[in-house]
């Protein structure tokens, strides 16, 4: 997103079937010169995608309550 806010017109200005590739470099080069800042967040991503959870059970909606019809 910091890519495509601060290149916009840059990225605007590629021709439709270039943007994606264009996006893509963009990005590589912002996570290799900031490094130091993505890595603990993405590390911390990463363990949170790997933790078994257990899904929690689903509440069975009850019925429906009877309530005065609007006039």
């Amino acid at each position: 997103m910091a890519i495509q806010k601060e290149m916009a017109s840059d990225i605007a200005s590629a021709p439709k079937e270039r943007r994606l590739a264009l996006i893509n470099r963009l990005a590589a080069e912002y996570a290799q010169s900031h490094d130091a800042t993505l890595r603990p967040r993405a590390e911390k991503i990463v363990a949170l995608e790997n933790i078994d959870v257990e899904p929690l059970p689903v509440k069975k909606a009850g019925p429906a309550a009877k309530g005065k019809k609007a006039a």
